[in-house]
């Protein structure tokens, strides 16, 4: 992808963002105390730790800086989703920020239960054009408004056993073996080849040094919370699409069956049980030496090079994830997933919005979010050019940091979302069970994806098809602005 001009980019946000407009400095009035929002307090419901850490680490700036109290509602990953959505329905009024995945934007922004944050973004700039292009198009806005600001920018980055991809005798043997040299994988042919090569048994040499226990090519997160995230990493490089412009599923195309061919024929050079892995399972995998090689998120590479949490320490390397060679080009079309990647919004029951929206703008500053990107233990991941662009001002220094961050930028140019229309959740677990169901050979990935496409029409008949179709129509386009997909 390329981004976006930047006279493109300001004429696009001209009406919300006109600097030359403002009312007033970009500054809050100052109370009194010198603080702006003394006396008021708000609750914000996020996912508890380790999710919750980077903004409970911030809570006495908050305090300094705005005199906002702030009472963190900490929620559980698997009900985070209703208990949002049930308190924003009954209007209870418990959240006055919420922090959550944007693949909810739908059910939150397009519902109405989310307050447009414009006009704070026109009186108060959050060096909003920093923010990288998909986060803000993707995560941020809804139907051209402004609604949240990120807190977390997820996509997948390739891990690998640098030490062992370097080894004299195992690129020899690689090399003798499949015909050309072994490397991070460029394409996802190469990456079954590599996953293959690796998988060894106890008995069996690794590195020079004989093996006492299995050693496995990969490590895959198949458990239903996330399988169609790993299958939409090969999925968009495969040139998949979830719907055409009327919301007739492509789901089962021949390209998405390629792709979900792929994946199970990955899967058995998987750690064991993959069907009930989380990330855990596979950022344990990498970080306590079991296999060659990982995709997910980047938080990892953080933990890779920290000796409390790993037994690799300099022996990672990092690559954006692997794509799929044209046969008649040889170019290579990568898309890597963004997945789960966190929003901040406040509520349209808040009382004190102006104060909720400078909690987030803090939160989400370049200064303070490059804290809480770059901090061994946060769990957020970049989301700003700013991140990217300044390695030197990182809290955890690793030898690979540059690596790190130009393999982002890489990964980031290609980005793919995951959906993010009125029921995201639901389509998106109707897939990841199909995909259980051929990851098992209990029915082939066409079978598979034939049922997602026939499951998928019934949730957009309860739904509405017009109004689903309204709401992927603005997923798309903003894709294709993006040159996230092509645009016909």
């Amino acid at each position: 992808m390329r981004w976006p001009t930047q006279s493109l980019l300001l004429s696009s946000l001209a009406a919300v963002i006109s600097l030359s407009s403002c009312s007033r400095t970009g500054q809050p009035e100052v109370h009194v105390d010198g603080r702006p929002y003394s006396g008021v307090t708000l609750n914000v419901g996020i996912e508890a730790a380790p999710v919750d850490i980077a903004l409970r680490n911030r809570l006495p700036r908050i305090r300094e800086e705005l005199g906002v109290e702030i009472q963190i509602v900490p929620l559980e990953y698997g009900t985070l989703f209703e208990k949002i959505l049930t308190d924003f329905i009954t209007g209870t009024g418990s959240f006055d920020i919420v922090v959550y995945f944007a693949r909810y934007n739908g059910d939150y922004m397009g519902a109405g239960f989310l307050r447009s944050l414009d006009e704070y973004v026109q009186e108060y700039p959050p060096d909003y054009l920093d923010i990288l292009p998909a986060f803000r198009k993707l995560y941020s806005e809804w139907e051209g408004r402004i609604y949240a600001l990120p807190y977390d920018g997820d996509y997948f980055l390739l891990y690998y056993r640098k030490d062992l991809f370097g080894h004299p005798e195992e690129r020899s043997d690689f090399k003798q073996r499949y015909g050309y040299d072994l490397g991070p994988p460029d394409t996802w042919d190469e990456w079954l080849d590599i996953a293959e090569f690796f998988t060894r048994k106890p008995g069996e040499t690794l590195a020079g040094e004989v093996l006492t226990d299995n050693f496995y090519g990969i490590s895959e997160y198949w458990g239903r919370a996330r399988a169609y995230a790993w299958f939409l990493n090969r999925f968009g490089s495969y040139s998949g699409l979830f719907f055409d412009e009327n919301m007739e599923p492509r789901i089962n195309s021949p390209s998405a069956v390629a792709a979900l061919e792929h994946c199970v024929q990955s899967f058995r050079y998987n750690t064991p049980g993959p069907l009930g892995h989380t990330w855990w399972n596979v950022r344990e995998d990498l970080l306590f030496g079991k296999v060659a090689m990982i995709f997910g998120w980047p938080d990892v590479g953080k933990a890779a090079h920290e000796p409390t949490q790993s037994k690799v320490v300099g022996k990672v390397g990092f690559a954006p994830s692997p794509g799929v060679r044209d046969p008649d080009t040889g170019a290579i079309r990568r898309a890597t997933a963004l997945v789960s990647g966190r929003v901040m919004a406040v509520s349209q029951s808040c009382q004190n919005p102006e104060a909720a929206y400078q909690v987030i703008r803090l939160m989400s500053s370049q200064d303070v979010s490059m804290t809480n990107i770059s901090e061994a233990n946060s769990h957020c991941d970049p989301f700003r050019l700013h991140h990217l662009d300044h390695p030197e001002l990182w809290k955890v220094r690793f030898d690979g940091l540059e690596e790190y961050l130009s393999a982002s930028r890489a990964a980031l140019d290609v980005g793919f979302p995951e959906l993010t229309i009125p029921g995201a959740e639901e389509y998106h677990d109707v897939l990841s069970r199909h995909v259980q169901e051929a990851l098992q050979r209990s029915i082939s990935p066409q079978q598979a994806l034939d049922g997602v496409a026939t499951e998928w029409r019934a949730i957009t008949r309860r739904r509405g098809l017009e109004a689903q179709r309204r709401a992927w129509k603005s997923q798309l386009s903003a894709m294709q602005q993006l040159n996230l997909v092509p645009s016909d």
